[in-house]
């Protein structure tokens, strides 16, 4: 956690660092928006507006509220988001399968295990907050429809109080549509096999669903315009147009189709560890099965529900997950649940198995048990003991050309001086003394060059 940015997609913990500073020196030039300034005039002279600020907004609260500027800041921040992710799955999997303790402890167990939430968990990126917010957002709907489903009254209150939830959600990251889009044809499903005034009732969910979800679009894109007019959309549509992969469509038709696919299916693999992985593939087969016999349970369709829209935002931006694997970490309620799940009903037809099958179940459990902590390992030591080109490249980028947090100035002033001469000539001492932050005793190690690992 206190490690500097050298590993795969820490270059983010160092761009969101930066524009979070950037806020700390004077929000009013920012506008509460992503947006870097000039290391030796402190002016504003790049926006980064195609994303939601509220990541870099919530760094920048943690910098102010600390007085400290270091690694551990930001990842301190992401960390508290997914915990709440953790406490919203684990709420979640202890109410659909029938309040048992054990689906709580299989869901810790499933957090510990997958790297997706060791390893991305604590990166500072956009996923931990978006999910959060969402989940928290998804717990209210989830009381609302339980109100609706048991004919309790008071179903209104949590859909209400899920509004402004949802609202940073959409501040948060773009995902938070797909999931909120999920919830809205949920409650649809449930409008369509009720009558009366239920029906009425859950259609009324569905309804407030998109109607939050426009109210949350309809603000972030406000904001960008506020900032950056019109140009702020010309932007997003040619970040989008990248992320989506329609360039490599035009141009390698079903090659880029079949390497998109093999690629974000090796990340799936790689981060959300081999056991969870299939169990998620046999409870998705297992689920459809039952679906045909018309025999899906609730449990089920909450977990579908988690799931599809992790799926189709990998759909939707695949380009964009072929580059970040941390895409991968909006499965990880849905295939904890799955994994969950599948994990109870194998338990509980294990005594009514034959002794020999038994033995052979147990064995095999045994075995994909210890292949996933192994690969999970194995992930874990590779990310850790390699330091990655791109992320140095453009850590180093970043502290050239923009105002670096002092906590996290990680390359000494010689390492820059080829790149950009008049650096050195405008030290910029006392940087943040009015917000009450200073330089700390981290700041020694920059005049060391920075160490490479193999």
């Amino acid at each position: 956690i206190t490690d500097d940015w050298r590993h795969l997609h820490d270059d983010d913990g160092m761009h969101y660092s930066v524009i979070a500073y950037s806020h700390v020196e004077g929000v009013r030039e920012t506008g509460f928006h992503n947006a870097y300034r000039d290391p030796l005039s402190g002016a504003i002279v790049g926006r980064y507006l195609h994303h939601p600020p509220l990541l870099a907004l919530a760094i920048a609260g943690a910098f102010k509220l600390t007085g400290l500027t270091s690694y551990w800041v930001p990842r301190t921040v992401s960390i508290g988001f997914h915990l709440i992710v953790l406490a919203c799955t684990t709420w979640l999997a202890w109410r659909l399968l029938e309040r048992r303790r054990e689906a709580a402890l299989l869901v810790a167990g499933s957090f510990a295990l997958i790297p997706v939430s060791t390893y991305f968990g604590k990166a500072v990126v956009y996923p931990p907050i978006t999910l959060a917010f969402s989940l928290l957002g998804m717990a209210a709907h989830f009381m609302a429809l339980e109100r609706l489903r048991l004919r309790q009254g008071g179903w209104w209150f949590p859909a209400l109080l899920s509004v402004p939830v949802w609202v940073l959600a959409a501040f948060s990251g773009w995902f938070s549509h797909f999931l909120l889009a999920a919830d809205g044809l949920l409650a649809l499903a449930v409008a369509l096999r009720v009558t009366g005034r239920l029906r009425w009732q859950a259609l009324g969910l569905a309804v407030g669903c998109a109607l939050t979800s426009v109210l949350g679009l309809a603000a972030v894109a406000l904001h960008m315009y506020l900032v950056g007019g019109l140009d702020a959309f010309g932007d997003f549509l040619s970040v989008y147009r990248s992320r989506s992969g329609m360039e490599e469509l035009e141009v390698m038709g079903s090659d880029y189709t079949a390497y998109a696919a093999k690629a974000v299916s090796l990340s799936m693999l790689r981060y959300l560890a081999l056991g969870p992985a299939l169990l998620t593939a046999g409870w998705l087969v297992l689920a459809g099965r039952r679906a045909l016999r018309g025999g899906l349970t609730y449990a089920d369709v909450w977990i579908l529900t988690l799931l599809a829209p992790g799926l189709l935002y990998l759909i939707a931006a695949n380009r964009g997950a072929t580059q970040h694997p941390f895409y991968v970490y909006f499965l990880m309620p849905g295939v904890v649940l799955a994994t969950v799940r599948m994990v109870l009903e194998g338990w509980a037809r294990l005594p009514r198995l034959a002794p020999l099958r038994r033995r052979l179940a147990v064995a095999a459990a045994g075995v994909a048990l210890t292949l996933s902590v192994l690969t999970s390992a194995a992930v874990l030591r590779y990310e850790y003991r390699t330091d990655d080109p791109f992320a140095l490249d453009r850590v180093a980028t970043l502290q050239i050309l923009y105002t670096v947090p002092p906590g996290q100035r990680m390359f000494p002033p010689r390492a820059i001086r080829p790149r950009l001469p008049s650096f050195e000539a405008a030290p910029q001492p006392g940087i943040g003394a009015a917000w009450g932050i200073e330089a700390e005793p981290e700041l020694a190690r920059a005049s060391a060059p920075p160490r490479r690992r193999a």
